[in-house]
């Protein structure tokens, strides 16, 4: 999708709301920070253009992991 990208970089770890942190394997996060001068003018915190484009790379990338995840433990999506 030609961006640069930094694992755990600023920031380490995503947020897991405690009723769910290590209560059930299928709970899973990630967390991805975007910078808003990809899809936002900061001046008027208004989206632009690239808005609908970031959306719907993000989308992509977010299905993609989640199939592989399924791929990967298919009994815990209750595939086989």
């Amino acid at each position: 999708m030609d961006y640069s990208l930094g694992i755990d970089e600023p920031y380490a770890g995503s947020l897991v709301p405690l009723a769910f942190y290590q209560k059930d394997r299928r709970v899973a996060s990630i967390m991805i920070e975007v910078n808003r001068s990809l899809c936002m003018d900061e001046l008027v915190g208004t989206k632009t253009g690239g808005f609908d484009t970031v959306k719907a790379q993000i989308r992509s990338l977010l299905d993609s992991i989640r199939e592989f995840q399924q791929q990967a433990e298919p009994d815990v999506w209750g595939h086989s």
